[in-house]
């Protein structure tokens, strides 16, 4: 699947990129982890409806 994803570095959105994602796992109802073509973890929000590239320092 393809999702527009948030870039945020310093807790400022830099930009948003398209990107294809693979899903990892779902916890509870709010959160599931993707990993995008680098392998890298995208966090998707289902309240907010928003998909968030974790860089490493947020990890």
């Amino acid at each position: 699947m393809y999702a527009e994803v948030q870039i945020i570095e310093g807790g400022k959105l830099v930009r948003t990129q398209k990107m294809k994602l693979k899903m990892v796992k779902e916890f509870g109802n709010d959160v599931i982890v993707y990993e995008n073509e680098d392998g890298r973890a995208v966090m998707y929000f289902k309240k907010k409806d928003e998909y968030i590239l974790i860089s490493v320092e947020m990890a």
